[in-house]
């Protein structure tokens, strides 16, 4: 669970760095309505703590449904490396 939950972490890490470049460079806005504001350093802040109460829930069921906590966390996993998928395209990353 640890391994899944950190590769969950750094996918999210992405996502928010991502996020925070193409705000600091204008022009872009956070698309998930949650994080509703144009500052790089605040939408980093706000994904970090989201991210860490995802990490807590997921032990947390882990404890008695272990099954649903990997689906959970492979779900937040996937949703963040969309996000950073698109974020890369956005920035003019190449597409494969």
């Amino acid at each position: 669970m640890n391994l899944l939950l950190a590769a969950m972490v750094a996918v999210q890490s992405l996502d928010a760095g991502s996020s925070a470049v193409l705000l600091a460079r204008g022009g872009y806005r956070e698309a998930n309505p949650m994080f509703g504001t144009s500052s790089p350093t605040v939408v980093v802040v706000e994904k970090a703590l989201v991210t860490t109460g995802a990490v807590c829930a997921i032990r947390r069921l882990a404890q008695h449904h272990p099954k649903w906590a990997v689906v959970a966390a492979v779900g937040v996993s996937v949703s963040g490396a969309l996000a950073f998928e698109h974020n890369r395209r956005l920035m003019g990353g190449t597409t494969r």
